[in-house]
């Protein structure tokens, strides 16, 4: 039997050991102590100091077995948890095997890096072909600039267009600035016949007077040199759809009606209080407020 550190004397037996002597409460003492640690129990030929240690005797030999079972039930599930299903020794898994298990999450974290390692390139790659793209087009666009021959029946063939780019670049400042291409000497060509006499001056300097044109306000930032010249969006620019909503006029103040002055002829109000104008002549209008 495995024996506890410790074991419990209750108060309820407190009573047998205060009818016993000083010298049998001592006797009682060793007993139980001897008992608790050897197991045995000692007869002392003192019936009364015998009967007492019987009884706390059996109190702690309760104690022990209560806690062997304990020990044995936790020893059974801890069993239990760590047994293999098939019946081998334990289930914890052994320092190689856990080493094997790290090496091998190791391994995952290092393909998943390498995976994000290739989209990265991947997209790079898409990227740049992306840019060579557009870079290709615009020097093709550049070159072909020269050849404007079947422009040259429009009335718009004179259009300085530099001076249109200056001209943004210059006031709508808060913006990317516009290089010269094909698309867009087109594109000025377009917006001259539908400003209908309004310069590009103007108009740059009402797209940049705009809060929300200029995202100033926050609430956009897509507007460009191509986004402006747009047929619909110029038609809106000028219409002013985008101009900043005026400020708000004060409400006026209530109305309160002037005080009408009023004088009195302090003579008069002394005779109404006294009645001294009963004889006088017109007695009955004065006292009425009749004129006439």
């Amino acid at each position: 039997m495995k024996k506890p550190k410790l074991f419990y004397l209750h108060n309820s037996n407190r009573s047998l050991v205060n009818r016993l002597s000083d010298e049998q409460a001592g006797k009682v003492l060793k007993a139980i102590y001897n008992f608790a640690d050897g197991g045995e129990i000692e007869e002392t030929g003192d019936i009364a100091v015998d009967t007492v240690v019987d009884v706390f005797t059996n109190v702690i030999a309760r104690q022990y077995e209560a806690y062997n079972e304990k020990c044995e039930k936790m020893r059974a599930n801890a069993l239990k948890r760590y047994n293999q299903k098939d019946g081998s020794a334990t289930a914890c898994k052994s320092r190689e095997d856990k080493d094997k298990d790290k090496d091998e999450n190791k391994e995952k974290y290092e393909d998943k890096d390498k995976e994000k390692d290739e989209d990265k390139k991947e997209y790079e790659n898409k990227e740049k072909e992306k840019r060579e793209i557009e870079n290709k087009k615009e020097k093709e666009d550049n070159s072909s600039l020269s050849d404007f021959s079947y422009l040259s029946n429009s009335p718009c063939n004179q259009v300085d267009y530099s001076s249109v780019y200056n001209s943004y670049n210059s006031i709508c400042s808060d913006m990317v600035t516009a290089t010269d291409s094909l698309s867009r000497r087109c594109a000025v060509d377009n917006a001259m016949e539908l400003l209908d006499g309004v310069t590009f001056d103007e108009l740059f300097e009402r797209v940049q007077q705009s809060d929300f044109l200029t995202g100033r306000n926050g609430k956009w930032y897509g507007c460009n040199f191509d986004w402006i010249m747009q047929p619909e969006h110029l038609q809106k620019i000028m219409s002013g759809a985008y101009d900043n909503p005026l400020p708000k006029k004060p409400s006026p103040p209530p109305y309160t009606p002037p005080r009408r002055k009023t004088s009195y002829d302090l003579r008069e109000v002394m005779k109404l209080d006294t009645l001294d104008f009963v004889d006088e002549e017109g007695w009955e209008k004065k006292k009425f407020g009749i004129n006439g």
